[in-house]
């Protein structure tokens, strides 16, 4: 399971840069059209609207519209007709289309724009298209989309690691990531969303020529929009690390079997003032299983067990003091222990201790600590 979501992360990264590449070469190639073709008078014999139909996978039809004006112009005495009407011979709804068409009676003299290089290459409408952008922007949703179920993905597929021996007989239990860490992810996503937005959005609007249409300021709006969560991410963890240091869990052995005593000791430093309204630990075994759809496979987490004590209700605590607590969590002897890494099959499970603290209108702190627990007979068989 680990290998396929590195592999489907993988999928989702590099097969949407396909997508940003055709972009990036179809606005140079619009750029330098527009740039480098020279203006002709041309004489409009006739137009129409030409129509696309196309099916995709899920038996849907989509139309698609495109301008036809066929125009005459002539270069250095020789006479050539061209149907090109935009740069890069596109296509849109029916209102699109018709609206450029409306442009142009048949007869009458407009301004054309030939290539120098080759004068029967040639288009009528000097306008940047959107499209090119859009095709740019679009892959970055699903690289933010890559970052949320990466982050996600940790918690679900965290290998448990051995306990660092502690002070007094304790263990100290790694966590899946820090707060520090999550924030420096969440300032990786909005840096790079809102940097590739600008510059791509910036270019268009430094090229083309005001008004820039209603397409492009709804399709920027929302590219905007969706970077608010990459936003809440930063700003939630960014408030989190001011307020609160990473809990700390220590446990009472190195490694535990099915039917053990847990024995959990948390500590947490608070930073600044706050209305403290619990803190809870949990114990829970996560279950991961596979099912088959004809020729699709599919994954799905859920809690297998679960099992919570409230350690803490409304505690008095001043900055810079320390959440201090210990409680006590029973394994129980009737439920699977962890899977290994080398393990094949599903379903797979993993244990781990989760620690929850609600503050009162402050963002909560919750963070994941995985543990091995062995089988019953495996713990026997060693002492």
């Amino acid at each position: 399971m680990k290998t396929f979501l590195r592999l489907f992360l993988l999928a989702f990264v590099l097969f949407p840069m396909i997508f940003m590449g055709i972009g990036v070469s179809m606005v140079w190639n619009q750029h330098r059209i527009i740039s480098t073709y020279r203006p002709v008078q041309a004489t409009v014999l006739s137009k129409d609207i030409e129509s696309h139909t196309s099916t995709n996978s899920e038996g849907q039809i989509s139309t698609s519209y495109k301008p036809v004006i066929h125009y005459r112009y002539e270069v250095d005495g020789v006479t050539y007709t061209c149907a090109l009407v935009t740069p890069l011979d596109e296509s849109s709804g029916h209102e699109w289309a018709s609206e450029l068409n409306s442009r142009f009676v048949i007869g009458d003299s407009y301004e054309a724009y030939y290539n120098p290089h080759d004068p029967s290459e040639a288009f009528l409408v000097r306008e940047y298209s959107f499209i090119p952008y859009v095709l740019m922007l679009s892959p970055m949703l699903f690289w933010i989309a890559a970052g949320f179920i990466y982050t996600l993905g940790k918690g679900w597929l965290a290998e448990a690691r051995s306990p660092y021996p502690s002070e007094h007989g304790w263990y100290l239990v790694p966590p899946v990531s820090r707060i520090a860490d999550r924030r420096r992810v969440a300032l990786l996503m909005t840096g790079v969303w809102f940097a590739v937005g600008m510059l791509t959005i910036g270019h268009y609007c430094r090229v083309a020529e005001p008004p820039y249409g209603q397409f492009v300021i709804i399709a920027s709006l929302i590219y905007a929009g969706a970077g608010l969560a990459p936003s809440c991410m930063l700003i939630y963890w960014h408030l989190l690390l001011h307020q609160l240091g990473d809990a700390e869990v220590f446990v009472n052995g190195p490694t535990f079997a099915l039917g053990d005593r847990l024995a959990v000791s948390i500590e947490q430093t608070v930073f600044t003032l706050l209305d403290i309204r619990q803190l809870e630990v949990s114990l829970s075994c996560e279950a991961i299983t596979q099912r088959r759809s004809g020729k699709s496979t599919h994954y799905d987490t859920h809690t297998h067990y679960q099992q919570r004590i409230a350690l803490l209700e409304n505690p008095p605590v001043r900055p810079g003091e320390k959440l201090m607590v210990n409680g006590e969590l029973i394994i129980p002897a009737d439920q699977p222990a962890s899977s290994l890494p080398q393990e094949k099959g599903y379903p797979r499970y993993s244990w781990r201790i989760k620690v929850e603290t609600r503050i009162t209108r402050r963002p909560d702190y919750r963070s994941v600590f995985p543990i091995l627990v062995e089988p019953a007979a495996a713990v026997s068989e060693q002492s």
